[in-house]
């Protein structure tokens, strides 16, 4: 049996890092790449990261290591605790593990100098990241969801229905780790997944298909105004001043998108509320000539209709 696989995600004669845990969804992935290498014309390193949560974890490295000898694919796995790299802390420790996972796969595809690096998302994924973002209050790039490219991170399941994953691994007797904690509803995906999904299913069995199809439309619509954000960022920024004139005419909700694009290209450190934009876009219309600190580093100063952001 073949995966709903969108294999046009791959260049020929590149090398791609595959993200491992050992459960159901990855091992799947590994092992379809692993027999569509010479097809796609990939070479396929897999990559474990032991988060060290549970006594267990050694376990599990172990299996994905003889998992892999098995197929014949190279295999690189680290602790979490070894890595040289301080999480930003939000308080959530499934943020931490993803920044933990990103800053690993990341490196890996660096010195491997990989084309890609290959999640196993797939549309169950794809509906609970969308109820999460809702819960949460997210905006249209948000509710989009996750791409199947985005960056070096490509989802060739993301289209592939949990069953159809399912049936792959019974068909080609493929075992896999099972994790615990995907039964705790201390979390929210958890809690979406075993309580949320299933009313929507029997409320109208075409709903999680159509949430999906509005993702995408949702993911067309930020691509649209991406491309408006930026053609009227040209039009109001002259010399990395922005023209004041032209700014507060514009419907607040293009200001906030050219407010967020300015500080993500000169000042990305910066975490971007509502509540923040909101700030800056206030001190933009007001009348007079100021300065606005942003923090230690960096402030706004107006003068002569122009905003400037200066590093201090």
């Amino acid at each position: 049996m073949k995966l709903t696989f969108n294999n046009t995600l791959f260049k020929p004669d590149t090398t791609v890092i595959v993200g491992l845990s050992g459960g159901s969804d990855s091992v799947a992935l590994l092992h379809y790449l692993a027999r569509q290498q010479k097809k796609l014309g990939i070479k396929v390193i897999a990559a474990h990261l032991d988060h060290e949560w549970r006594k267990e974890s050694q376990r599990d490295v172990l299996f994905c290591q003889k998992f892999c000898e098995y197929l014949e694919v190279s295999f690189k796995s680290q602790k979490a605790s070894s890595l040289k790299f301080t999480p930003r802390n939000d308080g959530s420790k499934e943020s931490t593990a993803r920044q933990q996972r990103r800053f690993f796969l990341e490196k890996l595809a660096d010195q491997f100098k990989a084309e890609s690096i290959v999640l196993a998302h797939h549309k169950q994924d794809q509906l609970e990241t969308f109820f999460i973002r809702l819960i949460r209050g997210a905006t249209i790039s948000g509710l989009g969801g996750m791409k199947e490219q985005n960056g070096r991170y490509v989802r060739p399941l993301l289209n592939t229905d949990k069953a159809e994953i399912q049936e792959y691994l019974d068909q080609n007797l493929l075992s896999y780790l099972q994790d615990p904690s995907n039964d705790s509803d201390a979390f929210l995906r958890n809690r979406i997944r075993k309580h949320l999904l299933p009313v929507l299913q029997e409320c109208d069995k075409r709903g999680p298909e159509q949430i999906i199809r509005s993702t995408q439309t949702l993911q067309n619509t930020e691509q649209f105004l991406q491309e408006l954000t930026t053609e009227t960022y040209q039009q109001v920024f002259v010399k990395n001043s922005l023209d004041l004139r032209k700014f507060i005419v514009l419907d607040p909700f293009l200001q906030r998108r050219i407010v967020s694009l300015w500080l993500c290209k000169e000042a990305p450190q910066f975490t971007l509320t509502e509540k923040f934009i909101a700030e800056i876009i206030r001190f933009l219309h007001q009348p007079t000539g100021a300065t606005h600190q942003l923090g230690p580093n960096w402030a706004i100063t107006k003068k002569q209709k122009k905003a400037l952001l200066k590093r201090i």
